[in-house]
Order: C-alpha cells, then structure tokens, then sequence
C-alpha cells in the first residue's frame, strides 16, 4: 500500500504581498495615533479624553479591557475625521445631538446646555433654577458704581438674550422634563437678568437687558442666528443699538444701513464638524472704523497669555465717549457693534483672566484706556461677581495709594 506525499503550503509571492497590505491597513490607524493631535478632538468634543489603562494587582479583568477599549476609542488615528462623519449623521440624519452638552430640537434647533460635556444641562440649570445673589449682585455693582463715580467714570451693566432666553418654546424634548418645566416657568419674568432689573437701577447701576425688543424680531430671517450660541448679526446689532440708546447715544440712521446676508461657519464647534450659516453683516461704513487684535500694546504686556482682546478706534463716532468693554465670551460677537458709538473701544475677554489679574491691572486699564465708560458684558445675569469684586478692590487700591 503506497502512502500518499505530504501535501506542501507554500505562500505565493502575490499572497505575501496582500498580507503584507492587509497587515499595514490595520496597522495604520495605529501608527497615525502617533502624530494625532488628541488635544484637538478633546477641545471640539469639550471634554476629556480616557486616561491609559492601570493594570495592577487586584484589577478585575473586565475593568482593565473596558478601560483599554475607552483609551482606544479615544485615541485612535483617524479618529476625529471619522467621528466627525458620525457626529453629521446623528445630526443631519437623525436629528440628535452627537455630544452630551448640546440638545437638539425640531428642525435640527441646537441648544448649549452646557459648556462641558462632563457635566450635562450645567447650563441650564444655572439660569433656569438660579441661585439668588440679587442681594450680591446689587451690592456689588452699587460698589463699583461708586468707585468709578469718583474716578468720573460711567458704569453700564448691559446683559445679552441668548438663545434660551429668546426660544424657551424650542427647548428640545431631550431636555429633563422638570428642568425644562423650571426653564418655561423661570422665563422671561424670574429669571435673574430680570429680576436684576429693579434693584439695580434702585441703586443707580444703569442696567441693559432689552430682551423685548429682541424677542419681538426673533423669528426673522437668520436674526439670532438659531444655529449659534452667540448672538451676532441682527441680534446682535439689535442689541448694541438699544445699548447705545439707553446710555444716551444715537448712532443715527446710517447705523443699519447696506446690511446684508453672508456666509460664515457656526459657532457650535462642539458639534465636531463646521456648518454653513446665514448671518447679517452690517458694514458700518459711515463710521470708518479700525479694529487691531491684540492691541493696545499694554494689554499685551500685562496679559501675555491672553488672546481675546482688540482694540477700535472710530473716525466718525456717534459720541466723543471712550469705552473699556470687558466681557465673557458673547463680547467677542457684538463690539463691533457698539464701536461706532464710541470715539474709541477698548475691548477684552475676561473669561480666562484670574481675579489676581484684576486686582493688579484692572484700574491701570481703565486708566490707559483714558475710558469714559466701563461697561460689563455678559448673558442673561450670568455676572462674574468673583472678578467685579476683584475690581472694585484694585480701583479702591489706587486711590489709596500715594502719589508717585
């Protein structure tokens, strides 16, 4: 009986090739991971990556792959182009919100509910179920007003509408039940940008909140816009111009002229993927004015680290008034807006400077901007008591130094 021949695999040379392709393929978004910028998809997602997995002695096993699934998820190459493609199909598809912190109603009608993914609905809760500083927050603009009187300096306290204050109607299902029932319930009339209202001008703060007015033009064309955060384009000419009005200056009729619609991209930047929009430009021509980032050179100097800050200065102002803006983040999208009433506006973000900041160059600034008018920006009585009080401690300081 004859035994059959051993039967011989061999790999052809075309077959190595392809494993050898096959074998990169996967390889490759691992090796991508290398040179990813991780930093960037934690800063459009607003939150933090997963941590590298601990093994260690008494880790149960299921704890240790769940962790090292999360870090992979989180750091894989490719990975924000193609969550990206994810985050538009939840979006555009299925009309849901692919982050934590933004809610999404009908007509693809986004909200922020917060400015951390970590911590949904943060923000909601802060202006719907507000603590009530009314007693703070009279005080210590009561003091601040009082300072600056005695360096001869206005205060205006002007709040912005946002979106929630504007569309509490479109408040997306997804929203908590009884969260979205406080909101309903809290606006317009109790919420704190409201209730801030009487005591303030009791004690002779000059305070802006001219949420009617907005309220009344929120339905047309591209007015807030509703796919951003901000407010800017109409709403927020709207709201510089009854800002103006309310200290005393008319900017005239050449104030709203040759508006027109551009295209820009949103501001969500959360979302994880850029969105065309529609929003109002206004030229302000007749104006001239210059706006230069990141000036005057003093600012720089004192806060290097700082990026949100600009400088305008106006040939053909409304008055002859000097402005230091300081603000949150809704500043950045409506100082252009208040410039033509100025003769000059010094502007800056103070969201990410530090009460020890203020408390060494807050009255400097007010000096070297030779300002007329202090005015503090913010959104809907979200005030940052901490920084005024800090402010009023630095204009207090200097008044009580002797001369040099």
């Amino acid at each position: 009986m004859s035994v059959p021949k051993a039967t011989v695999c061999r790999i052809t040379p075309s077959a190595r090739w392809r494993l050898l392709l096959l074998t990169s393929l996967l390889s490759l978004p691992l090796l991508v991971s290398f040179w990813t910028d991780h930093g960037a998809r934690a800063h459009f997602e607003r939150r933090a990556l997963a941590q590298p997995p601990e093994l260690a002695l008494g880790t149960p096993h299921q704890a240790f792959i769940s962790a090292t699934e999360r870090y992979v998820n989180d750091h894989m190459g490719f990975s924000l182009a193609l969550n990206s493609l994810y985050r538009k199909a939840q979006f555009y598809l299925f009309q849901d919100s692919p982050v934590a912190n933004i809610s999404v109603g009908e007509n693809r009608f986004p909200f922020l509910n917060s400015h951390s993914a970590d911590h949904p609905f943060q923000r909601l809760k802060t202006i719907c179920e507000p603590v009530d500083n009314i007693t703070r927050a009279k005080q210590t603009l009561a003091d601040l007003h009082e300072a600056l009187a005695a360096r001869n300096v206005r205060l205006q306290v002007a709040m912005v509408p946002s979106k929630l204050a504007l569309y509490p109607d479109r408040i997306p299902g997804s929203v908590p039940t009884t969260l979205a029932e406080s909101c309903r319930r809290t606006i317009p009339t109790d919420m704190m940008a409201e209730r801030l209202k009487a005591p303030l001008r009791a004690a002779g703060v000059h305070y802006i909140f001219p949420r009617a007015k907005l309220y009344d033009q929120r339905n047309e064309t591209a007015f807030y816009p509703t796919e951003n955060f901000h407010a800017e384009g109409w709403s927020g000419h709207l709201f510089a111009q009854e800002t103006l009005l309310a200290m005393g200056i008319d900017p005239g009729e050449s104030y709203s002229a040759e508006a027109e619609l551009i295209t820009k991209d949103h501001d969500l930047n959360m979302l994880g993927f850029r969105r065309e929009i529609r929003v109002w430009y206004f030229p302000y021509r007749k104006y001239d004015l210059t706006i230069k980032q990141r000036q005057p050179a003093w600012l720089r100097a004192w806060f290097p680290s700082q990026r949100n800050y600009r400088m305008v200065t106006t040939i053909v102002p409304a008055s002859e008034r000097r402005a230091l803006l300081l603000s949150n983040s809704f500043g950045d999208y409506v100082y252009r807006d208040l410039a033509p009433g100025f003769r000059s506006l010094v502007h800056m973000n103070i969201n990410n400077v530090s009460t020890d900041e203020i408390r060494q160059f807050g009255s400097s600034m007010l000096t070297q901007a030779d300002a007329t008018d202090l005015i503090l920006l913010a959104h809907d009585g979200n005030l940052p008591l901490e920084k005024i009080a800090s402010l009023i401690w630095s204009l207090k300081e200097q008044e009580q130094s002797p001369p040099r």
